[in-house]
C-alpha cells in the first residue's frame, strides 16, 4: 500500500509477507478500520472506505482524530457522498457511542429552509417508532431499528425540540450488558517495551483480525496530566511497571481524574498497545479502553 519495503516473517510454520514500514498507511487503515467496527466502538458510517477518504485528505492520523471530525465539516460536505445527511449519521453515532443512549444530529441545507437529521438508537427505544410518534410533522423520515433519517422545514424546530424532550421523559431504555474479550492477562512485569514487538506480529488488524486487549490488575499511577483543548479533554497516565514506566492515553475521560482515581492510586485495566510517534521516535503505550480503582 505504501510502496515501503516488505519482509517474510515465520510464524508457527507459516510464511507471512509484512510491510517493514511502521507508518504504513496500510497498517492504520486496518487499526482505525477496526477501532470504528462493531467488534470496537461500533461508529456506524465510519466505514473502510470513508476512512480511505479521510487518510488521503489527512484529516485521520490516529484514533484521537475521530473525535474531531466535524473540524472538517464543511469541506467534507462538499464531496459526493458525503452531503449533510452523512456528517449528521455520522455524528449521532458518535454521540451514542460515547453516552450509550439513543442521539439524533441535526444540520440545515445550504439555504437554510429545511432541517436535515439522522437518528441512531440503541436500549431497546426503535427509532422509526420514536419518529413516528410525531406524525405528519416530517417532510420525509425513515429507516430501521436501530437507524433513520428525517427532514423538516426549519421553522419547526422549536416544536420538534419540544416534543423530542416530551417523549425523551417517556422513554424507558433498557440496560445493555456488554463484554470485553480479553486477549491475555500481563502481571506489571510483562509490560515492557518489548511488548510492541510482540504486538506488532499480529499485524494487519481489521475487522477479521481485531486488535488484542490486554488485562492488567492493581498497576500504581505514579503520574497523570489532563491533555487537550477540546470540550472532552483526555488524561495521559504513567503507570509503574516494577523496571519501566509505561505511559498510557485515556481518550476522552479527564472528569474521572479526582473523582475515581487519583495519582498514586492503583488501576485495574483494560487495553490495547498503540504507538507514540514523536520526533521520528516510535515508542509503545497504552490506549485505554476502561479502568477501574483496584483500591476501592
Amino acid at each position: 500500500v505504501c510502496g515501503f519495503g516488505t519482509e517474510i516473517i515465520k510464524e508457527n510454520d507459516t510464511e507471512i509477507l509484512r510491510c517493514k514500514n511502521p507508518d504504513c498507511q496500510g497498517k492504520l487503515l486496518y487499526k482505525l478500520s477496526h477501532f470504528a467496527s462493531r467488534n470496537a466502538l461500533n461508529i456506524e458510517g465510519l466505514s473502510e472506505s470513508t476512512i480511505q477518504f479521510l487518510l488521503k485528505r489527512k484529516w485521520v492520523s490516529c484514533f484521537k482524530d475521530l473525535y474531531h471530525l466535524k473540524n472538517h465539516e464543511i469541506e467534507w460536505k462538499r464531496f459526493p457522498g458525503f452531503g449533510t445527511k452523512s456528517v449528521t449519521g455520522i455524528l449521532a453515532a458518535k454521540i451514542l457511542q460515547q453516552y450509550n443512549v439513543p442521539s439524533i444530529a441535526i444540520t440545515f441545507t445550504e439555504d437554510g429552509s429545511t432541517a436535515i437529521g439522522s437518528m441512531r438508537s440503541c436500549r431497546n427505544c426503535i427509532a422509526t417508532d420514536f419518529l413516528d410518534s410525531y406524525g405528519d410533522f416530517f417532510l420525509n423520515h425513515g429507516g430501521h431499528n436501530a437507524a433513520a433519517g428525517f427532514s423538516f422545514e426549519r421553522s419547526k424546530l422549536d416544536a420538534f425540540l419540544k416534543t423530542a424532550f416530551i417523549l425523551s421523559d417517556k422513554m424507558e431504555l433498557t440496560e445493555e450488558v456488554t463484554s470485553t474479550e480479553i486477549d491475555a492477562e500481563l502481571p506489571a512485569e510483562y509490560i515492557t517495551p518489548e511488548l510492541l514487538k510482540t504486538v506488532d506480529k499480529f499485524e494487519p488488524f481489521g475487522e477479521k483480525n481485531p486488535e488484542l486487549i490486554f488485562m492488567s490488575k492493581n498497576l500504581k499511577i505514579q503520574d497523570a496530566v489532563i491533555v487537550g483543548k477540546t470540550e472532552r479533554q483526555h488524561l495521559k497516565l504513567v503507570f509503574d511497571c516494577g523496571k519501566y514506566k509505561f505511559p498510557a492515553m485515556f481518550w476522552g475521560e479527564a472528569e474521572r481524574l479526582n473523582r475515581e482515581f487519583r495519582t498514586g492510586d492503583r488501576l485495574n485495566l483494560i487495553y490495547n498497545i498503540g504507538k507514540n510517534n514523536f520526533n521520528g521516535n516510535t515508542t509503545p503505550q497504552m490506549i485505554l479502553i476502561d479502568v477501574e480503582n483496584s483500591m476501592k
